[in-house]
């Protein structure tokens, strides 16, 4: 025969694995949810200029506007020379027609995605003489 406090025993030992199963599962939902890297890339050669949204999240890929920017000299900010929305692979075109000498760059802005925030990126800056 059981005693009360062997059953209260029993059920305490219960909780304790069910609240620490459940730590597990939210502890998994929270690290999906979060901040998520991006990385853009850019590049001058025909068509100039395009490039790829890349992150380890495939739902962070689609759908980036970015942004080409010239640098400008005298403390002015850059000038904005055009933009587009990603495509699922990641991939994204800016045509610009007269290219300019000058160093360009391109910005992934900011992205929620189901819960979670697809970070910004700045890509490396190009020269075209």
């Amino acid at each position: 025969m059981r005693t009360r406090l062997g059953t209260a025993a029993a059920i305490v030992a219960c909780a304790a694995v069910l609240v620490l199963s459940a730590a597990g599962v939210q502890g998994a939902v929270g690290a999906e949810r979060g901040k998520a890297p991006t990385r853009v890339s850019i590049s001058s050669k025909f068509p100039a200029f395009h490039g790829r949204v890349d992150s380890n999240r495939a739902r962070c890929k689609r759908g980036r506007e970015v942004q080409v920017l010239r640098k400008r000299s005298g403390g002015r900010g850059p000038k904005r020379l055009g933009r587009d929305r990603s495509m699922g692979s990641g991939r994204w075109t800016v045509k610009v027609r007269n290219v300019k000498s000058g160093a360009y760059y391109a910005k992934a802005k900011p992205k929620m995605a189901s819960g979670s925030l697809c970070k910004a990126d700045r890509s490396r800056v190009v020269v075209v003489d």
